[in-house]
């Protein structure tokens, strides 16, 4: 085919366009490459519709993953906070509970400390 235009270009030869081998040249163009170039435009339109259609499924899956590691591990941190909350509460109880009852209603702070307590725990 190139070999046609570069005589094509130097001769300027009109009849060459009209010549038999031409004319084979252009019925196999029509008949062959034009099916192989639109079944190559096909397979190429599938595969990246295919592409995306997996990349929307692993983008999917991969905030599935994010969402379910995001739950544990707020799970876990939630659970620890609650257990050294209820270990320093504790703590407070033990060390009212040493303290003799009298110096409790002798000492303002402790009693208002306890009322408040008394308020905080009567709402739940």
């Amino acid at each position: 085919m190139r070999e046609f235009y570069n005589l094509y270009k130097t001769n300027n030869d009109p009849t060459l366009l009209n010549n038999a081998a031409m004319i084979d040249n252009e019925m196999l163009e029509s008949r062959y490459f034009s099916q192989s170039y639109s079944q190559i435009q096909t397979n190429l339109n599938s595969s990246i519709v295919s592409r995306f259609k997996q990349q929307k499924s692993i983008g999917f899956i991969v905030f599935l993953v994010y969402l379910c590691v995001m739950i544990v591990a707020y799970y876990i941190y939630w659970r620890l906070f609650l257990n050294s909350t209820r270990n320093s509460l504790w703590v407070t109880k033990s060390m009212l509970s040493i303290i003799p009852p009298d110096v409790i209603e002798s000492t303002k702070e402790i009693n208002e400390f306890l009322k408040k307590m008394k308020a905080f725990t009567s709402h739940n």
